[in-house]
């Protein structure tokens, strides 16, 4: 069959044009569309990232804040620790010296010796005592001295030089005294 095309070949032309135009103009439409699209997306996700980048700074002054408050506390807690440890140290003390006391007046003649001056120093044995002491004659201070070395606390008694006056004698005497627990 023999096909006569009674359209006018401009107009045909025509036609492919406009096809092509509107085809390119839909192309463009979606491509404007699709970045559009995702430029829409690209800026919500940008607002949202600066709003919780805004509250995550506020949240990091916060915890700055917090943890320089954590920081002076646990400095004042050093502090009161030392201060607690070195109360303890003084309680600890504060108990042996009577303990101490108790030891030394036990082996005392009573009413015949006296301390004129007593110093007291921590060794790795016990406390080292150094008393100054008066007497009312030799044989008080030889008594004394016996009970002592008698005594299993007391270690290391050490007599120094007696001087002596009409009714009375005076000399230095050296111990190491163990307290009990």
């Amino acid at each position: 069959m023999i096909r006569i095309n009674l359209v006018p070949r401009e107009y045909i032309e025509r036609e492919k044009k406009r096809s092509t135009t509107t085809m390119a103009a839909a192309a463009a439409a979606l491509v404007v569309a699709v970045v559009g699209a995702v430029t829409l997306t690209l800026s919500m996700k940008s607002k949202a990232l600066a709003g919780q980048a805004g509250s995550l700074q506020n949240r990091i002054v916060q915890l700055e804040a917090i943890a320089l408050e954590v920081d002076q506390l646990e400095s004042k807690k050093q502090q009161i620790d030392s201060k607690n440890n070195v109360v303890n140290a003084l309680l600890v003390g504060r108990v042996d010296y009577p303990k101490i006391m108790e030891i030394i007046v036990q082996g005392l003649p009573p009413g015949q010796v006296w301390f004129a001056g007593m110093n007291t120093s921590k060794t790795m044995e016990g406390y080292e005592i150094s008393l100054q002491a008066i007497a009312l004659n030799i044989d008080t201070v030889i008594r004394w001295l016996e009970r002592l070395e008698s005594m299993p606390e007391v270690t290391k008694v050490s007599l120094g030089a007696i001087s002596s006056s009409e009714n009375q004698v005076s000399f230095p005497i050296k111990f190491t005294v163990v307290p009990p627990n």
